[in-house]
């Protein structure tokens, strides 16, 4: 009896195997380059590069670890806070630890006051568009009170007649006062005061301050 049963075909495809990556060299080189604890595991579990360069890969390892190391324990005799440290003073023709991070501190420092000057810078001009004749009034009334013989009898009307203000924060203030004299007597005496505000900021803590202002004239008249 014949034999009908299919021939097994001999063309399938045969399983291809992955190549691990240890076996890969340029993986290896590279992970050697990037990250050697890997590259190195790597290095010695491969099957394609001979015994003898891995020996050979490993002392060269070796010997650049060790004089990194040896730099960097130099770099920190020398009073430097690491090896990159050292590296930017050669970099700059410094030679010392304390000439290095002085001049960091140095460079800081002209940082900062290049940022405060910015602040002060900006503070100024929004100081600009405000109006402090109230703040001036005040000011002006609290020198006005130290001119007198009794300050605690002071009396200001609650508007002055009159606030001139100029560029730069200079005001004159016309206004009067009631309040007695050494006598007991109430009188009413007209004031002129002249002021110059110097604060930075235009907040109630400051402007109100009267070390901010430069008194530059203070008169009286009797009424």
């Amino acid at each position: 009896m014949q034999d009908t049963s299919p021939t097994p075909s001999t063309d399938l495809p045969t399983p291809t195997t992955k190549t691990p990556w240890y076996n890969r060299r340029l993986i290896v080189a590279l992970w050697l380059i990037f990250f050697f604890p890997i590259g190195l595991l790597g290095l010695w579990m491969s099957e394609r590069i001979h015994v003898i360069f891995k020996i050979a890969i490993t002392i060269g390892l070796v010997i650049i670890l060790n004089l990194d190391s040896q730099e960097e324990k130099d770099a920190k005799n020398a009073g430097f806070k690491s090896l990159s440290d050292k590296q930017a003073a050669t970099e700059l023709n410094l030679t010392t630890a304390n000439s290095y991070y002085k001049y960091l501190d140095a460079q800081e420092q002209t940082r900062q006051g290049t940022i405060e000057a910015e602040k002060r810078e900006a503070a100024l001009q929004e100081l600009e568009k405000e109006d402090l004749s109230v703040a001036a009034y005040i000011i002006c009334q609290q020198h006005t009170k130290d001119n007198l013989a009794s300050p605690a009898s002071a009396d200001f009307p609650f508007l002055p007649d009159e606030v001139l203000a100029f560029k730069g924060h200079s005001y004159i203030v016309h206004t009067y006062v009631d309040s007695q004299n050494k006598f007991g007597a109430m009188l009413r005496t007209k004031v002129l005061c002249k002021v110059k505000y110097k604060g930075t900021s235009a907040k109630d803590e400051e402007r109100l301050d009267i070390k901010k202002w430069e008194l530059r004239e203070l008169a009286f008249t009797p009424s």
